[in-house]
C-alpha cells in the first residue's frame, strides 16, 4: 500500500506541483502555465506508458496542446474572435491533465 501512495504521489501530484503553487500564490492559474504543463505531462506518461494507444495517443493530445499554445500566445482572444481554443482552452487543458493523470 506504501508503494502505491508514493506513486500517486510520485506520478500525479509532484508534476502538478507548479500549477497548484501559482494557484496558491496567485489565486489564479495562467493558460500558458496550464497548457504547457498538460504538454509535458501528456509526453511523460506516454513515453513511460507500455499500453500502444496510450503512447501513440499522447503524442496526438500534446500536438493539440502545442496549438493552444501557439493560439494562446498569437495574441488576445480580439484578434482571433473565432479561434476555438480561446473559448474552451481551460476545460481542454484541465481535461487532458485528468485523463492523463488518471
Amino acid at each position: 500500500m506504501q508503494a502505491f501512495v508514493v506513486s500517486i504521489i510520485a506520478g500525479v501530484f509532484f508534476p502538478l506541483l507548479p500549477l497548484l503553487a501559482e494557484y496558491g500564490i496567485t489565486g489564479e492559474v495562467q493558460m500558458d502555465a496550464l497548457v504547457v504543463t498538460a504538454l509535458v505531462y501528456v509526453v511523460a506518461v506516454g513515453l513511460v506508458s507500455r499500453n500502444q494507444v496510450i503512447a501513440i495517443s499522447s503524442f496526438f493530445f500534446a500536438t493539440i496542446c502545442a496549438v493552444m499554445y501557439g493560439v494562446e500566445k498569437s495574441g488576445p482572444p480580439i484578434n482571433h474572435p473565432d479561434a476555438f481554443f480561446h473559448h474552451y482552452d481551460l476545460f481542454i487543458g484541465g481535461a487532458i491533465i485528468c485523463t492523463y493523470s488518471a
